[in-house]
């Protein structure tokens, strides 16, 4: 749950170090943060991560023995740090049925399935959007 984040400050050459403890439950760091550019030539902090949901090894559709079957990526928005949009990038296992071989994927406890955000940053912009109006 933690992670060192490096800034440089422009025009020193000196490095600070901080350590970020994300607070998000069944999220493992397994990468340094790095501030990248986004897109719009904005930074972006990422980081990088496995989940660490507990998954039973038991079909949801069958009941029958389950295996592992490699894992997925995915990347959530989450609150600002230090002023740079955050960018997780979540790491999860993917599952196989042995008998009716249904696949499904590890649950992420801290995202909503349909969006590409964290529950605590969609509560933030809710309650922005309904401050605002």
């Amino acid at each position: 749950m933690l992670s060192k984040y490096t800034i440089q400050r422009t025009g020193f050459r000196m490095k600070e170090f901080i350590t970020l403890r994300h607070g998000l439950p069944y999220f493992s760091v397994t990468k340094e943060s790095v501030v990248a550019k986004g897109a719009k030539g904005a930074d972006n902090l990422v980081t990088e991560g496995i989940t660490t949901s507990p998954v039973l090894p038991v079909c949801p559709c069958c009941g029958g023995k389950a295996y592992s079957h490699g894992t997925f990526t995915r990347r959530l928005w989450d609150l600002s740090v230090l002023g740079r949009r955050h960018l997780l990038i979540v790491t999860g296992k993917r599952y196989r049925c042995t008998s009716c071989h249904h696949m499904w994927r590890q649950r992420i406890d801290f995202a909503n399935p349909e969006h590409n955000f964290t529950f605590r940053l969609g509560k933030r912009m809710q309650t922005t959007l309904l401050n605002y109006y």
